[in-house]
């Protein structure tokens, strides 16, 4: 294994570079520190006015070089979605990894990204697509996820998605390290007009059957606390923001009238 993982951070931004700032800096302090990283990054012009793209990159490339950027003229988080995929794709012969990121979690606890590389890179893990940060703390047996369990594998090395939960929450947007094979055989077949995970759990054909070709995974050991924590749902609260029409659906914000 080589010593230092080449990844490809895949940031998807709004401008909010309070809610940024707690993100990229904790996760370069606790995770990919111990990777050779750069970044491609979709701004979409929602948030803070004051908070331009062009100061959106620039607070990342404190922290990350920036290979790719793309200003949105309007804000999609299904064209975001899309935009990134199909640019991390572009790059597969380069990077060895994709870490997904949207830019509203804060990471809270230690993890060598290295220790991650070792999973993916087991004979037996050659059909591990991800492995997620958890945002709830295990017990001595499972990983809660969402209103879903994932049962610890033992000496694999984490807790890993049922197969029988495939579909429904084996991926997810959350900060999660990615096989880029993976990412390159999903990147042509998202469509970039609606939301990404509801594509990924069932409503999109071809994306669905390759979801089910891989296994998934969530970071950690028993009775360990969560590693992440969200910091998008305070914001919007504090900010007046609402995820527009149905939220499981959701592509855009809007402004409430709070």
């Amino acid at each position: 294994m080589k010593n230092e993982p080449r990844v490809l951070v895949m940031i998807t931004a709004t401008q909010r570079l309070n809610v940024l700032y707690k993100t990229i800096s904790s996760m370069m302090e606790h995770l990919l520190w111990r990777s050779d990283c750069d970044a491609i990054v979709n701004v979409d012009p929602i948030g803070h006015p004051q908070d331009t793209p062009m100061r959106v990159i620039k607070l990342i490339e404190q922290f990350i070089p920036v290979v790719f950027s793309r200003e949105a003229l309007q804000p999609h988080f299904g064209a975001a979605i899309h935009a990134l995929w199909q640019m991390a794709e572009s790059k597969a012969g380069e990077y060895d990894y994709v870490f997904n990121l949207e830019d509203d979690w804060e990471m809270v606890g230690d993890v060598d990204i290295r220790d991650m590389v070792k999973v993916f890179e087991s004979d037996r893990e050659s059909d591990l697509a991800s492995l997620r940060l958890p945002q709830f703390r295990s017990t001595e047996n499972e990983m809660k996820n969402w209103d879903r369990f994932f049962p610890w594998n033992g000496d694999r090395g984490y807790f890993e998605c049922p197969d029988e939960m495939r579909q429904g929450v084996g991926y997810c947007g959350h900060p999660s390290l990615l096989r880029m094979e993976f990412v390159k055989n999903c990147a042509p077949l998202i469509d970039p007009t609606i939301n990404p995970e509801k594509q990924f759990h069932g409503d999109n054909g071809p994306l669905v059957a390759e979801v089910m070709r891989w296994r998934y995974g969530v970071w950690g050991n028993p009775n360990q606390p969560p590693y992440i924590r969200d910091l998008g749902r305070q914001w919007m609260v504090e900010n007046n923001f609402q995820k527009s029409g149905s939220k499981a659906w959701f592509t855009e914000w809007e402004k409430t009238d709070g």
